[in-house]
């Protein structure tokens, strides 16, 4: 080899060894942001719960969902609280679903709870907490509030195919 090849050579290794670093950065970096707002998310979320259902539910871990709607849509397994046992008898298993819904101020999670047998339930949304919420959720309640309700069932039918 002569010494404009190494020098070809050289300078190709560093800038394959720069963007190999700056993806490991980015993947590092990708990996510690998703853990904190799915973490954030789930105490926001039980935050909603408690006020919709007070002590009732508990909210699990994260369900992975294999859908491009991932961006969108975050799902946590729901426990109940309660031991009531005629209730357990006849109710599916329960997941909580929060949805980034576009309401007049915004984009804004709205927080649903699904059961295989009883369906979907809008709970409120996570964020907010005070009356601002509550107008927010009459002046949404007939639109994206409810194509996401309706939109619920066939997400989770992608959960339990997994």
């Amino acid at each position: 080899m002569n010494e404009k090849t190494k020098k070809i050579l050289i300078d190709y290794g560093i800038f394959v060894g720069l963007f190999a670093v700056m993806l490991l950065v980015l993947s590092v970096v990708t990996i510690i942001a998703n853990n904190v707002k799915t973490s954030g998310l789930r105490k926001e979320t039980q935050y909603v719960l408690d006020s919709y259902a007070p002590e009732k539910y508990t909210v699990g871990q994260a369900v992975r969902l294999d859908s491009p709607l991932q961006t969108t849509v975050v799902c946590y397994d729901l426990i109940q609280n309660s031991t009531d046992s005629a209730h357990s008898l006849f109710a599916g298993k329960e997941y909580v679903v929060v949805v980034r819904v576009l309401t007049l101020f915004g984009p804004m999670p709205a927080v649903y709870i699904y059961n295989d047998v009883t369906g979907v339930t809008f709970t409120g949304f996570a964020l907010l907490h005070n009356s601002q919420s509550e107008k927010i959720e009459q002046i949404s309640m007939n639109s994206s509030v409810l194509y996401w309700a309706c939109r619920i069932p066939s997400i989770m039918q992608r959960i339990k195919e997994l």
